[in-house]
Formats: C-alpha cells, structure tokens, sequence
C-alpha cells in the first residue's frame, strides 16, 4: 500500500517457546536432518568488514549475511561483491573478499562460497590485526 509505514524490529536469540533453539523435542530428537530450524533454509553466506567502517547508519555493526537465492551459479565475485557493499553502506568502495581474514584465500569462484564466512576489506589495505589474530 502506498504511504504505508512499515517497522520491522530484529532482535537477537530465539523466542522462549521456540523449540528450535536446540531444546529436544519429540519432533526432532533423534533426526540428523537438522530439521530444528536453527539454519536458513536457503544457501547463505556470513559476511565480517574489518579494516574499514561501515557506513554511519549501522551503528558500527561490521557482521552480516547474505541469503544466496536463485541458483549459486548465477553468483559471481562481482555479485558478491555488490552485495556486500549494499550491506554495509559502502557503495562506490572498491572490497576485496577473502575466505580467510589473514587474506591468504581471495574469493575468485564461488565453488567455496555456501554457508560458508568471507572476510571484506577495503582494496589495498592491510587489514585489521586484532581481527587475524581472532581468526588464527
């Protein structure tokens, strides 16, 4: 509807009465599906900005992810890459992406890229240490 106010309120957790936040329950204890609902049911990616600030609308947050819909070979690192500016407000800001925080495995396919976490940094930077020391 035009002119209609839309707000959206995203906490963190799970509800109390939600029985996916790994109590067991008889619908799926004992099943290897992971049926419990504690994952997306699309393919996802987890995203983590260091280096550099996202913009000031954020707050600061430097986490999020990226539900991959459609089929995983219509994304590209370009892609990839568009989105996560998207997400952290950063549009123009050339990103380089990485599988790993020390930069040692650039993302140029995304063959490793489902539900799986990529690292962004500003092109040409060094990265920022106290995050690679987390990651080692």
């Amino acid at each position: 509807v035009k002119g209609a106010k839309l707000e959206l309120n995203i906490s963190p957790g799970f509800p109390e009465d939600y029985a996916g936040s790994g109590a067991s329950t008889s619908q799926n204890s004992g099943s290897n599906d992971n049926s419990s609902g504690q994952l997306p049911v699309l393919d996802w990616v987890n995203v983590e900005l260091i280096g550099t600030k996202p913009s000031r609308h954020l707050n600061g947050s430097t986490r999020g992810g990226i539900l991959l819909t459609g089929d995983l070979n219509q994304w590209t690192p370009e892609r990839l890459q568009s989105s996560v500016q998207d997400i952290f407000g950063l549009y123009g800001v050339k990103l380089d992406l990485y599988y790993k925080a020390d930069k040692s495995q650039k993302v140029e396919n995304v063959k490793f890229l489902k539900n799986n976490t990529i690292y962004a940094m500003k092109a040409n930077s060094s990265g920022d240490s106290k995050a690679q020391r987390k990651s080692s």
